[in-house]
Parts: structure tokens; C-alpha cells; sequence
């Protein structure tokens, strides 16, 4: 017997129901609840409150409910177009004084560009669901010479091998 591992909540709604329908539909088939469950890595509350909703309402009653909520304050279009801006350029470009791009930069962008009030934590979450994770800035020393620095290498590496 093969043992799942993962967390069922991260699955997508169809799958989550699909899971719903496999397991109720196994137990139905014969199989032992606590197979079920163990296969599945559900809990014993779990499969037993799904079978109870399946016996009274059939297994129809398993399918995943409307969810309601405010839904997302940027539209796919403009978090793709807030990646554009992030990845294309340096915040000078849009009028800021400071050249890494900030939560609150890209908040102020955003409410500029599409009047839409996003707070800190909003745009961190954005962020981290584009993709974009804050990176430290490079340090480097802007006016040193890349034909040099092959012989300052050298140089070091023969004073700690001595």
C-alpha cells in the first residue's frame, strides 16, 4: 500500500473534490475506511463526515460549494503589467528618488497607474505570487578595473597560501 504525503488543502478545488469523490467511492466499493484514509493520508473525522454527507445527499453533495469573498484587487492583467515594471526597469524611471524598488514604491505605482489602494502587506503578497522575492542590492566597487582583478586574485591567493 502506497502512502500519500502532501496537504490536501493546497490542491486546487476540482482536485479536491475529485479526492472527495475517490475515497467515498472506495469505501463504497468495500474497502476499509481506515485504508482509505491511511492511502489518502486523511484523518478518521474526515473520511466519515464525507461519507455521511455522501449517504444523505448522495455523492453530488461532495461537489465544492461557490466561495464568496472580495476576490482580488488587481486583475490578472495588471499584476502581470506590475511584474513588467519591476522586471523592465529601476524605479527612477516612474519619477521615484530611490533606485530598488520598495513594497511601498510599488504601492504608490499602483495607485498612480491604477487607482487602486493596496497596502504594504497586499503588495508583499502580490509580489510573492509574481514571483519576486527581494534580493540584496550587488556590492561592488564601480570604478574597479575587470582587466586588474585577475592579478589582485592572484595576489591574494599567493599571501594566504604561504
Amino acid at each position: 500500500m502506497s502512502y500519500m504525503k502532501y496537504d490536501a488543502r493546497k490542491l486546487s478545488t476540482e482536485e479536491q473534490h475529485l479526492l472527495r469523490r475517490l475515497a467515498v467511492q472506495r469505501v463504497f466499493d468495500g474497502e476499509a475506511a481506515s485504508e482509505v484514509t491511511c492511502s489518502y493520508g486523511l484523518g478518521d473525522r474526515t473520511i466519515y463526515g464525507w461519507l455521511r454527507i455522501a449517504r444523505e445527499n448522495r455523492l453530488d453533495a461532495l461537489a465544492p460549494k461557490p466561495r464568496f469573498g472580495r476576490g482580488r484587487a488587481l486583475s490578472d492583467f495588471e499584476a502581470d503589467e506590475v511584474k513588467r515594471w519591476i522586471l523592465g526597469g529601476d524605479p527612477r524611471q516612474y519619477g521615484f528618488y530611490f533606485g530598488l524598488w520598495t513594497r511601498q514604491i510599488v504601492s504608490d505605482l499602483i495607485k498612480d497607474r491604477f487607482s487602486i489602494d493596496l497596502g504594504l502587506t497586499a503588495v508583499g503578497n502580490l509580489l510573492y505570487r509574481l514571483g519576486l522575492s527581494p534580493q540584496k542590492p550587488m556590492r561592488r566597487v564601480y570604478e574597479r578595473d575587470d582587466t586588474e582583478m585577475p592579478q589582485i586574485h592572484r595576489r591574494t591567493f599567493d599571501l594566504y597560501c604561504r
